[in-house]
């Protein structure tokens, strides 16, 4: 079964015991005795009914299967879809217009935070001297 390939697989010694007493080794050795009648088989029938049709011959091979086009010319639709068949979408004379808005002159900060908008931040203008630290 699963063995590696290099290995032969292991032998195993089989003991037999002899038949504990001779009239059950005499049983094992007795056969049928042949002079029993053969059953006969001409006149045995079907439980099921198979032999039935036992002469059947297939036939099938006198049979064309002729290849029609499908004649779709009288096919109309269920729900009336095709009634329109010719529309065509319109839309095209409408112009989509793009003008520039100008907020910089209509437009207020609503809180006054443009009030202050030239303020420089402080602190720019000391420099600070190496080797002297501040401690805190």
């Amino acid at each position: 079964t699963n063995f590696a390939p290099n290995r032969e697989p292991k032998k195993v010694a089989v003991v037999r015991t002899p038949p504990k007493s001779p009239a059950s080794a005499k049983s094992r050795l007795q056969t049928v005795p042949i002079t029993a009648p053969l059953p006969d088989l001409k006149n045995v029938r079907s439980k099921i009914g198979s032999t039935e049709n036992i002469r059947h011959q297939p036939g099938g091979g006198k049979i064309q299967i002729v290849h029609k086009p499908v004649d779709l010319s009288h096919v109309t639709s269920k729900c009336g879809s095709m009634g329109n068949i010719h529309h065509r979408p319109g839309g095209g004379q409408v112009e989509v217009k793009s003008e520039k808005l100008d907020f910089k002159e209509r437009v207020q900060s609503k809180i006054g935070s443009l009030d202050n908008i030239t303020h420089t931040p402080g602190g720019g203008q000391k420099k600070r001297v190496k080797g002297k630290d501040r401690k805190s």
